[in-house]
């Protein structure tokens, strides 16, 4: 059965009527409508579940760079710049505790840039560039001296017969007194116990730079013009699904809400608090204003949980064909045993020893030859997790990979017996029944 527009259809149906299923692009994707009340919603969370926050808008910053051969360009792409988390929880050195601040320092209640460089001190050239600089390699000093100056709209755009132009004068307009000088607050790069965290490199920038944009720009005429009408103010085309009404006022300035938020959880114990407190906002509503969200630590705890699964498989059949053969040789041993005791067997039937007793006899030998290696087993294991540890921190820099669960440890140990006994149930079957005169005769 399937379920499609609320229907229960059965496959290969005899009707004699085609049903209309929605599109795979609709079915798939979510819009999320990131509403006023639900930033509040996440703003009301329990900050002690956090290490980091940040809301990320879609404000363009208008930043003009002066190169060191007095050069003036237009910075572009300042929409894909991340922003930097702030950290709600003051008991937490949050999400900048993973990064090695070498150059400068970070001041999130200012306006500014950060640069974020890879384990290796490296770049991109088109970091690089918007910086106003070049060459293979640059100082720190010359990335915190980077000419930037930010410019706010009123005299970053023009209005030329009713819709608005960008000035070309860049160097009229960075020099402006009006715009702003947008400083490299700091160099950061990942420590090196955290390098598989992240080994990427960039331009972040402060919260207060964003706020300080908007301030400014959400009343400047563009932004006044954008609201009335319901086309583009930069290009006079009409709007389409990519480029909305709401996507262009947040482009320009407008204080709209974000288009993404990211928490950043302490540790896993919250992670788990902070989904449920996520997914409580999502009960009762209906589907179109649902938000949802994207576990990362989930989808790479469940990607690698499901190599461990493969792995785990492929052990247990090794494990159980090594079982399988040591209760055969256990089996081959008790009843090598027996044909060895066979007088003993017949000595004690005719001291009154019946079938049962006989039984029970190898039965107990087995069992403690079960009991016995298992523990043995389990210690031999619990040891080698020591050596083993050692080894994938040195590799991985991961710390107690290898663990022995004293529950798991109580089945092995429980399974052992029972395949031991079970390798020892012939044999001894086998011994009870043997004739006492005929086993007094063997020699």
């Amino acid at each position: 059965m399937e379920k499609i527009n609320n229907k229960e259809l059965e496959k290969y149906p005899t009707a004699k009527k085609v049903y209309v299923q929605e599109d795979y692009q609709n079915i798939i994707l979510h819009k999320n409508i990131l509403s006023r009340e639900y930033v509040e919603y996440i703003e009301k969370i329990d900050k002690e579940y956090l290490g980091g926050i940040s809301y990320t808008r879609m404000t363009n910053f208008n930043i003009i760079n002066k190169t060191q051969d007095n050069k003036y360009n237009q910075v572009l792409n300042s929409t894909m710049w991340t922003i930097l988390p702030t950290n709600p929880n003051s008991k937490t050195e949050g999400t900048l505790g993973n990064f090695d601040v070498i150059a400068g320092k970070i001041d999130d209640t200012k306006p500014g840039l950060v640069i974020q460089v890879d384990s290796k001190n490296q770049l991109l050239k088109t970091s690089v560039e918007t910086l106003g600089l070049s060459g293979d390699e640059v100082s720190f000093d010359d990335i915190l001296n980077a000419n930037l100056r930010l410019v706010y709209n009123d005299n970053y755009y023009n209005e030329v017969n009713g819709y608005f132009v960008p000035n070309l004068n860049l160097e009229k307009l960075y020099n402006d007194k009006k715009s702003i000088t947008v400083p490299v607050q700091a160099i950061i790069r990942i420590k090196p116990d955290m390098d598989k965290l992240s080994a990427g490199s960039g331009i972040i920038y402060t919260k207060a730079l964003n706020d300080i944009v908007i301030e400014n720009n959400k009343d400047s005429k563009i932004v006044a013009k954008q609201r009335k009408i319901d086309y583009n103010v930069l290009t006079n085309q009409p709007f389409d699904e990519m480029t909305t009404k709401e996507v262009m006022l947040s482009y320009l300035g407008d204080d709209t809400n974000p288009s993404a938020i990211y928490l950043y959880p302490v540790d896993f114990d919250s992670k788990e608090e902070i989904v449920s407190y996520l997914d409580k906002y999502n009960e009762g509503k209906s589907e179109k204003d649902v938000v949802e969200y994207t576990d990362m630590a989930s989808i790479i705890s469940g990607l690698s949980g499901g190599i461990m699964d493969a792995i785990t498989a492929v052990l247990i059949a090794f494990s159980s064909i090594s079982l399988i053969v040591s209760s055969i040789m256990i089996a081959i041993i008790t009843y090598i045993s027996v044909l060895e005791r066979i007088k003993e067997i017949g000595i004690l039937r005719s001291l009154g020893a019946r079938k049962k007793d006989i039984k029970r006899v190898f039965n107990a030998e087995t069992f403690i030859i079960g009991l016995s290696s298992g523990i043995l087993g389990i210690l031999i294991a619990y040891l080698l997790t020591i050596p083993i540890n050692n080894i994938i921190y040195n590799i991985s820099e991961l710390s107690n990979v290898a663990k022995l669960n004293i529950v798991h440890a109580i089945i092995l140990i429980t399974i052992n017996v029972l395949l031991t006994m079970l390798g020892g149930f012939i044999p001894a079957r086998i011994a009870s029944k043997k004739n006492p005169v005929e086993a007094l005769r063997t020699e």
